[in-house]
């Protein structure tokens, strides 16, 4: 009994819900009484709407007042979660994001891509591979210090020379992406998108990269001197030798460096209000999502 009593006020509700705003107006020549009577009828909609709730029908089949846009926040206009926002829209907040990545990595690499960009960032400088780490100081109480040395710079100017080619491929990365990957980062951590660029960019960064790490090693001598100091360490007592991919490993540090670069881009932008330099980053970014 309560069911059928249940679903008489739903039908009745409904119904009154769908009655036009003009038949609820008590004039239909004075266009004060027809604002008021409009009003009234979406207050007394938004009522029924409530009262249908407690009832325990469930939102969507709720129907929306002729003349207004669904506001069901089951809409196929919500966000991926079912969430909808009337001050940030899908659009908005893809532009927002992919504007935001732009600017991100830019930044990064006009950073890492000038002189003394990695050199002079004790973050992300390249060093010395592990193989020779341990044996740094044994090579330069042998006289090698300054081989050393060299050798360092020498990988450091090869990567800032590359990073500028990390642009084109990184602007490609932004302008691929779906909207469910600009949902996935703006609801994720702080280095959401620099996870993205690692997995969508990463082979294609190794491969331009490799060319011009290379002809660099060559042109300011590192690759030389790697030989040399390869050599000498092989030669002193109770040392295995065992020479590394030199390019390879200047490659891999060099992308190591610039992503961690990226994802200091990407913190500031989510943390800190004044590195949103644009409208749209601040509505984006400002949002509690």
């Amino acid at each position: 009994m309560k069911t059928k009593h249940s679903l008489f006020l739903f039908l009745a509700a409904t119904s009154l819900l769908s009655v036009p705003a003009h038949a609820q107006s008590e004039s239909k020549s004075d266009a004060s009484s027809k604002s008021d009577a409009a009003s009234q009828s979406d207050a007394a909609s938004e009522a029924v709407t409530r009262w249908l709730e407690k009832l325990g029908f469930p939102p969507a089949t709720f129907p929306a007042p002729k003349g207004r846009p669904n506001e069901n926040p089951r809409d196929s206009s919500a966000f991926p979660d079912g969430t909808n926002s009337s001050s940030l829209t899908k659009d908005r907040a893809a532009l927002g994001l992919r504007e935001a990545l732009s600017v991100g990595v830019a930044n990064a690499v006009t950073q890492t891509g000038r002189r003394d960009g990695f050199f002079r960032n004790e973050l992300i400088k390249i060093l010395l591979p592990a193989k020779l780490q341990h044996a740094e100081r044994t090579l330069r109480t042998f006289g090698a210090g300054k081989q050393v040395d060299s050798f360092v710079l020498g990988m450091n100017r090869a990567a800032e020379q590359a990073a500028p080619q990390a642009r084109g491929i990184f602007t490609d990365a932004v302008r691929g992406m779906s909207f469910s990957d600009v949902w996935g980062i703006l609801r994720g951590g702080d280095t959401a998108a620099t996870d993205y660029f690692r997995a969508r960019t990463t082979t294609k960064l190794s491969a331009a990269f490799a060319p011009i790490v290379s002809r660099s090693m060559e042109n300011v001598g590192a690759a030389r001197q790697y030989k040399s100091l390869m050599s000498r360490y092989g030669n002193l007592p109770f040392v295995s030798n065992g020479a590394v991919d030199i390019n390879k490993y200047v490659v891999d540090e060099s992308l190591q460096g610039l992503f961690t670069v990226v994802a200091q881009q990407e913190r500031d932008i989510r943390r800190n209000p004044a590195a949103r330099v644009t409208q749209i980053l601040r509505d984006v970014f400002g949002n509690r999502f």
